[in-house]
């Protein structure tokens, strides 16, 4: 077999074991609207940080989701008991399964610092 089609199949092989894996961590799909901190309430404000707070709660055991893929699939590239397909493949899925946890983590740290500047705004604005 050519390495391009064995890298081929090894990519096809990484999203179909992806698929599986990435099936059972499921990604928070609810957004977190967060009100405009100028003209907020104290009532808004509090629900936002409660929302805010259950956001991250959920992206936390996303995030514990992800990472034990990626411990498993880091497991099975190592495993020499395995063929080098099917190692090549898991290497591929731990690094799709990096990718999945740096964009999440991005979008926790998006959402904690656009709260905080509302909440910046509100305090402003209650002076």
């Amino acid at each position: 077999m050519n390495r391009s089609l064995t890298t081929t199949l090894a990519a096809l092989t990484a999203g179909l074991l992806l698929s599986g894996s990435a099936l059972a961590c499921d990604y928070p799909d609810e957004e977190v609207a967060l009100p405009n901190g100028a003209t907020a309430t104290e009532a808004d404000m509090l629900k936002a940080r409660r929302e805010v707070k259950d956001y991250v709660e959920r992206m936390q055991v996303y995030l514990a989701c992800v990472e034990s893929g990626i411990e498993t699939a880091e497991n099975k590239a190592k495993d020499e008991t395995l063929d080098q397909e099917t190692r090549e493949s898991a290497v591929g899925e731990a690094r799709i399964l990096s990718q999945k946890y740096d964009a999440a983590f991005e979008e926790i740290s998006k959402v904690a610092a656009e709260f905080n500047a509302q909440r910046a705004a509100y305090l402003e604005a209650q002076e």
